[in-house]
């Protein structure tokens, strides 16, 4: 599962940073002030509006079963078909205390309503556990050791806006699981 959510990371942050589908989502993180070392130090990425899209990029280029997505909540079943979980959003990689890269949260960019959730996360997998998570720890636990504090904020942006202004001993709470 770790080494399916890297190369699903890695698509992600490709998509977002390179490719034209990656665009209107790039635009709108520099809109909200990130800059793109904040871009690249979180990985953060764009799952691109396909239903297939990293599903075929996994099975295709990289010999990934269904089987194994599906055990890594990277996909979802609708109907017979096996889908992308994640469409159309920002993503932020979910990191362990160990650097693994556990899941995925997904925020979506679309202003119209037509998207009813704001933020998805990864089902609970064999790694994740949405109660057991904090966003951003990988990278601020020596901040938050040498302060001897810790600052819990609500989401990703919340973190993402603090560390790139200075602030380091923060972490990004997963909604009411905590």
């Amino acid at each position: 599962i770790y080494t399916l959510n890297n190369q699903a990371a890695k698509y992600y942050h490709y998509v977002l940073t390179k490719l034209p589908a990656g665009k209107p989502a790039l635009t709108y993180l520099k809109k909200r002030g990130i800059s793109d070392k904040v871009i690249e130090s979180f990985q953060l990425g764009f799952a691109p509006n396909s239903r297939r899209g990293l599903t075929e990029y996994l099975t295709k280029k990289k010999g990934v079963t269904k089987e194994d997505l599906w055990e890594s909540g990277l996909t979802t079943m609708l109907g017979n078909d096996t889908v992308d979980f994640f469409r159309s959003r920002i993503m932020f990689p979910l990191v362990d205390h160990r650097d693994n890269i556990v899941g995925f949260s997904g925020r979506t960019t679309d202003t119209t309503g037509v998207i009813k959730a704001k933020y998805i996360n990864t089902r609970e997998t064999l790694v994740y556990h949405k109660g057991e998570m904090f966003y951003g720890l990988h990278i601020t636990k020596e901040a938050i050791r040498k302060s001897n504090q810790v600052i819990l904020l609500e989401g990703e942006f919340d973190l993402l806006s603090c560390f790139q202004n200075g602030v380091g001993n923060v972490v990004g709470v997963k909604g009411t699981a905590l």
